[in-house]
């Protein structure tokens, strides 16, 4: 960053010779402390540092400048008799007027942003900016008395588009490629000269003149080096989404990629229709004999067999009753009774395997039992 407070009086004379910039002695040129834009499309990003000032529909320019880095201590307001601003035009990107406002808060040149733009008062002078590559200049006399008056704040002034058309550029103090920052050039009222004051120093280059007519082509010289990039510029809008362009052609199958894992088991589907019953199988061997089980119960008689054949005459066998007779005078048999005789007294009988004689008792009372013999088979 170039500090420009201590550029000699004979940069004025040059430059009035070669760039348009007529002076009236003395002189004096404040030092250009700070300048910037701000961008509404970009209201966060700080421009600072930037080689060139936009004026725009969407952008405007900040400038501040030192007043006790040109003026004599004690200087007064009603010395002041011509304040001039210079700003150079680096481009025109639509040619058009563009005004000036005074700042009415302060600011800084490496924070100041859209989003933090200072206060401004209304418009007070309108400047036509039509062609690139010359000095435009801006009366301020009214604005430097004011700031020495101390009525109003030296904050700096705002420079925008008037009627939100003109887009043109102005050098920054940045721009090392043309050296042509914006100047603000102090008339202070005349006293009697003094005497001669001894050589200064020799001054930094003046500024770049104004391009002279185009003289005869030369020879094409040897290429020089290649020079250091530039500064990038701010990003551009965004521009529209182009056409799609047409599908490629469909690529080689690749390769298969691994077997993934089992999934999990999947619910349980619906039954399906029932199967034809199979074959028989062979059959088992036995299997070893249960417990017996309980008895049933007994189940109905069954029909009457058919009679049997005769069987052989069994034996018979004589059964007599000893001492006292039934008192029913029959016979029990335990098997067949073949022949029975009853009497009151006595009774006597044969059979096969014997004889048998049986005889009726008289009890206490004189009563007399019935007896009985009775043959009985077996």
């Amino acid at each position: 960053m170039k500090d420009y407070r201590f550029v000699n009086l004979f940069r004025s004379a040059t430059l009035a010779l070669a760039a348009l910039l007529p002076l009236s002695a003395p002189a004096l040129e404040a030092t250009l402390k700070a300048d910037t834009y701000l961008s509404q499309t970009q209201p966060d990003i700080n421009f600072g540092s930037t080689v060139t000032l936009n004026v725009s529909p969407t952008s405007r320019v900040l400038l501040k400048f030192d007043l006790a880095s040109a003026l004599p201590a004690g200087t007064t307001s009603d010395q002041i008799t011509k304040a001039t601003l210079f700003l150079w035009v680096n481009r025109v990107g639509v040619a058009g007027s563009v005004e000036l406002r005074e700042v009415l808060t302060d600011w800084a040149e490496n924070t100041a942003t859209e989003s933090n733009a200072p206060a401004v008062g209304p418009a007070f002078q309108t400047i036509a900016v039509m062609q690139a590559n010359q000095w435009v200049t801006v009366d301020l006399t009214r604005t430097v008395q004011a700031w020495l008056a101390k009525s109003l704040n030296n904050y700096g002034f705002m420079i925008g588009s008037a009627g939100a058309l003109a887009t043109v550029f102005f050098d920054s103090k940045e721009n090392a490629a043309t050296s042509h920052p914006a100047r603000l050039e102090l008339v202070l009222a005349g006293g009697p000269p003094g005497p001669q004051g001894p050589k200064g120093d020799t001054g930094p280059a003046g500024a770049k003149g104004a391009a002279g007519p185009a003289g005869p082509v030369g020879p094409v010289g040897a290429a020089g080096p290649k020079g250091d990039a530039g500064p990038a510029g701010p990003a551009g809008a965004k521009g529209d989404a182009g056409p799609a362009g047409p599908a490629g052609a469909k690529g080689d199958a690749g390769p298969a990629g691994p077997v993934g894992p089992v999934g999990p088991v999947g619910p349980v589907g619906a039954a399906g229709p029932k199967g034809d019953i199979g074959p028989a199988g062979p059959v088992g061997p036995a299997g070893p004999k249960g417990a017996t089980g309980e008895r049933g119960a007994t189940g109905p008689t069954g029909p009457a067999g058919p009679t049997g054949p005769a069987g052989q005459v069994g034996k018979s066998v004589a059964v007599c009753d000893h001492g006292r007779l039934n008192q029913t005078g029959h016979c029990s048999c335990s098997v067949k009774t073949i022949s029975a005789i009853t009497a009151h007294n006595s009774c006597s009988v044969t059979s096969e395997t014997g004889s048998c004689s049986a005889t009726g008792v008289t009890d206490a009372f004189g009563m007399s039992w019935t007896g009985a013999c009775c043959v009985c088979g077996f």
